[in-house]
């Protein structure tokens, strides 16, 4: 079975995971091809794939909006055609509408969501990071609570958000992979679930996902760089995903325009430390990816 994977991921921790299920995949005797959508914004043919997998974390309880807006750019099966599709997250603790919305907007392609997977992931989210810095002296509690009850996992990650998956959560994206082949061993699209039963999480936290007003990201997040410590190294301008952050030469401080989706990966990537953002000044809750224990349960 042809696969192809879309994926976006803005500090690491989604393309670990995604990695390690591509090479699951694989060896359970299928191809698996990469389309990585930072630096590749136009969307490639998948007229020879049967399986079309979408891969990218949760951001303000719905899919990054990058990955929207390269899921829209998508050019439609021909009519009357439908192939499946599968869903893979990252997420801090809730995917909210995250796969529901990924799903309704790929059934207008003509890609129908037969199962979604969400994998728990530390935050990267430096306004988040920034908050929760001073509760770091109580980080130590976090094992021991997730050892109570691993469902409310979100809640002390809330607070202390710095923690890692462990092997259940390995073993949970396996059997969803086990489950996978078996759907399609005999699909039947028409008995695929509908996007809303895709993930039965909280329902505010989907009713978050499906209002948030994704026109203001640009205005909320704010980001700025600062001509005194950057080094024109041009990192910034090759992670952002919609090409909105450009520079005139390899020489020159970058300048951001319109358009940000608010992924923070520039400012998580900056080694100058010359980035900024509404409420998250420079070197403030930096994230600097997958720990060496994320990295060893995922590693291919």
């Amino acid at each position: 079975m042809n696969t192809r994977l879309l994926l976006h991921s803005t500090t690491g921790n989604t393309r670990l995971v995604a990695r390690y299920a591509a090479a699951q995949f694989k060896a359970r005797g299928h191809a698996v091809k990469t389309h990585d959508i930072v630096g590749r914004p136009e969307p490639t043919s998948l007229d020879d794939v049967d399986l079309l997998w979408v891969a990218c974390p949760t951001m303000y309880f719905r899919p990054t909006l990058a990955m929207e807006r390269f899921i829209a750019r998508l050019p439609p099966l021909p009519p009357g055609e439908q192939r499946p599709a599968w869903l893979l997250g990252t997420c801090m603790g809730e995917p909210g509408a995250h796969f529901a919305l990924l799903a309704e907007q790929l059934a207008y392609k003509g890609w129908i969501a037969v199962a979604a997977h969400w994998v728990l992931s530390p935050s990267n989210y430096p306004t988040h990071l920034a908050a929760c810095a001073p509760l770091q002296f109580a980080a130590g509690l976090r094992p021991r609570l997730d050892g109570l009850s691993r469902k409310l996992r979100m809640l002390w990650w809330s607070i202390w958000p710095s923690g890692d998956p462990d092997e259940l959560d390995r073993r949970g994206l396996d059997q969803a992979l086990d489950a996978l082949e078996r759907q399609l061993s005999d699909p039947d699209l028409d008995a695929a679930p509908q996007p809303d039963d895709l993930n039965h999480g909280i329902p505010t936290c989907n009713a978050t996902g499906r209002l948030f007003p994704k026109h203001l990201v640009d205005a909320m997040v704010g980001i700025r760089i600062h001509p005194e410590p950057c080094t024109a190294c041009g990192t910034c301008v090759k992670l952002c995903p919609v090409s909105i952050i450009t520079q005139d030469d390899e020489d020159a401080v970058p300048r951001v325009g319109t358009g940000c989706t608010g992924c923070f990966a520039c400012y998580n990537h900056c080694d100058d430390h010359a980035i900024s953002a509404i409420a998250t000044p420079a070197k403030v809750g930096r994230y600097h990816g997958p720990t060496d224990a994320m990295r060893r349960l995922f590693r291919t």
